[in-house]
């Protein structure tokens, strides 16, 4: 039966598609409806010049902002990047528990990053999954739970499962947005170098799009 905080966590996923800053909200009913510490969105950029995108759960960015995150993200990240290139060759919206995506669990437990976050972050076993199969973006989420936890509970698979096409959905639209909202600046920028007051109306007299200098003459 699916328990009340999935739905909830329904309401708040596709938020974030309009507003980035919702992501540590949306984040932070997921992993309660799922019973994580900790929830991390990788959202990987094309080009290898590009730096990736973290959406992460307030256990999360507590922890990147702090001296201990600054030095995991500096001298242990690149660890998990075998991981990454593993869920890369996965299925969408199928997660796979870390103790399948490599190294054994007594091995993998004693990995620098592992011992690390165990330690600073109190995490212990996790799912990763990939959110989508674009052949550009690289969408993957890591769900971590409680350093007590010897293994994922079932239930938390199952509520992932429920929840991850609806992850995917507000990433893809949350893609969309900021690319329109990149052109929207770019026009209007374009538009505040003419010295001419423009705006887009509706028929009904509600201004779209106004310059600064129509903003001047209005005002």
């Amino acid at each position: 039966m699916r328990n009340h905080e999935s739905y909830f966590a329904l309401t708040e996923i596709y938020d974030p598609a309009v507003n980035l800053c919702r992501w540590r909200h949306a984040l932070g009913s997921v992993s309660q409806a799922v019973e994580a510490r900790a929830i991390a969105l990788l959202i990987r950029r094309p080009g290898e010049a590009s730096k990736d995108l973290q959406m992460l759960n307030s256990t999360c960015l507590k922890f990147v902002r702090s001296p201990w995150g600054a030095y995991y993200d500096f001298r242990l990240s690149r660890l998990q990047n075998p991981d990454l290139e593993f869920l890369s060759k996965q299925p969408t919206h199928q997660p796979t528990l870390d103790t399948l995506i490599g190294p054994p669990p007594a091995v993998l437990g004693k990995r620098a990053d592992y011992a690390f976050l165990r330690k600073r972050l109190k995490i212990g076993r996790r799912l990763g999954v990939k959110l989508n199969s674009d052949k550009v973006w690289f969408d993957a989420m890591s769900i971590a739970f409680t350093e007590s936890a010897s293994h994922v509970p079932w239930s938390a698979i199952e509520e992932t499962k429920f929840l991850l096409p609806h992850h995917s959905k507000d990433v893809e639209k949350g893609r969309t947005f900021v690319q329109l909202k990149s052109r929207y600046s770019a026009v209007l920028t374009a538009l505040n170098r003419v010295k001419v007051g423009l705006a887009i109306v509706l028929p009904s007299g509600d201004i779209i799009v106004e310059n600064d200098e129509a903003k001047r003459i209005l005002a």
